[in-house]
């Protein structure tokens, strides 16, 4: 009688570690899948059509960070240091886009999610991608 209740006993540790351990397999999973989750702004030409400008196949992307639940973020913009002084410090900015932006995408990396599970928030990674505009936009807006 005593085997036969350590063997149930073993069986059904083993058969609670096989659920945990599938527990954090389908959990990681959907944590990575995560990862396609993204936001995408297109910039339109003018009317009476408005369909959207033509941009480059290829983007400049960068990975852009989020720190302490939102409260600091480094913000992204589209243009690059030209000229620094003897300090570093940027004395000339040039647009990124001749054309200008056509279209950004932010999405999530992979292992934002994992990374924003383990330090329980306070960092998350963000993919910022611009298209370039192939096209002028129009000198009438908004």
């Amino acid at each position: 009688m005593g085997t036969r209740l350590m063997h149930l006993l073993l069986s059904l540790r083993a058969a609670a570690l096989r659920r945990a351990a599938l527990r954090a397999v389908v959990g990681l999973l959907l944590s990575v899948q995560a990862g396609c989750y993204g936001y995408a702004h297109h910039v339109r030409g003018p009317g009476p059509d408005f369909s959207n400008l033509p941009i480059n196949k290829e983007p400049k992307s960068e990975i852009r960070w989020s720190y302490a639940w939102g409260l600091l973020e480094d913000e992204w913009s589209p243009i690059e240091c030209a000229r620094t002084d003897a300090k570093g410090h940027c004395t000339s900015y040039v647009n990124v886009c001749d054309n200008g932006v056509g279209r950004v995408e932010v999405t999530l990396p992979g292992y934002a999610v994992p990374l924003m599970l383990l330090t329980i928030g306070i960092v998350l990674p963000v993919r910022v991608s611009a298209y370039c505009s192939t096209q002028a936009p129009p000198d009438v807006g908004p």
